[in-house]
């Protein structure tokens, strides 16, 4: 895949529009024909218009925080093995 700025570089809103409403309204579509910036513009369309984010609000902080203590293990750990291998 060599795109530049995928997800930056907006498709054509006509375009996104139309897949949009084939997606909705049948199964009868070929994402082939479509530019790779119109079907990131779809993609990003989505996601905005969901009710609730992929993560919800409530589970945010505690993904935060689970990923702060892995990123501090991991980093001891790569500590550690650099040490041991002097």
């Amino acid at each position: 895949m060599d795109f530049d700025g995928l997800y930056r570089i907006s498709g054509n809103q006509a375009q996104i529009q139309k897949l949009r409403y084939l997606v909705d309204s049948t199964d009868d579509y070929n994402l082939a024909e479509y530019d790779v910036n119109v079907l990131t513009g779809a993609l990003k369309l989505f996601f905005r218009e969901l009710k609730e984010p992929l993560i919800p609000f409530k589970l945010y902080n505690i993904l935060s925080d689970t990923i702060s203590k892995s990123i501090g293990l991991i980093i001891g750990i790569a500590g550690y093995i650099s040490t041991a291998a002097k």
